[in-house]
């Protein structure tokens, strides 16, 4: 029997996220298109976290190898009770946005992935719910603002 993400017997698994992050603004990428500028001047992690932030973990964010690594926790309820982030890049009305980054956790999780408005409603620009497993994999989410 599969444990509830939310079991107290599952308290805490790490996620490391190398985003080679890229919000990219601009026409959303396709074959034989120009590609659109990189939104992000910190996402690959090479030194420093820069301006990302990380709160309601057990642990982190650290960077470890490349990569921005959390100790998340179970049992949080809302999918804003925990979050890494930043809040500097703007987003355009009518622009094309496309969500790009790597991830891998200690076991198996869905995560909300959300480049979204840090204000107002929060409206989710690009996003979506990834299963984040042991393994890395590419993510890449569309959307327009």
């Amino acid at each position: 029997m599969q444990r509830s993400l939310h079991d107290p017997r599952n308290r805490r698994w790490t996620l490391a996220a190398s985003v080679t992050a890229a919000v990219l603004a601009g026409a959303l990428v396709s074959p034989g298109a120009a590609r659109a500028a990189e939104q992000v001047p910190d996402g690959t992690f090479d030194g420093s976290l820069g301006s990302w932030y990380a709160y309601g973990v057990a642990a982190g964010p650290s960077l470890t190898a490349g990569a921005l690594c959390v100790d998340a926790q179970d049992g949080t309820v809302n999918p804003w009770d925990a979050a890494i982030g930043r809040n500097d890049i703007p987003a355009l009305s009518g622009e094309g946005y496309q969500l790009s980054f790597q991830a891998r956790a200690t076991r198996n999780v869905v995560i909300n992935a959300n480049f979204q408005h840090a204000s107002g409603a929060f409206e989710v620009i690009a996003g979506g719910t990834p299963m984040i497993t042991t393994e890395w994999q590419t993510f890449t989410l569309n959307g327009t603002a």
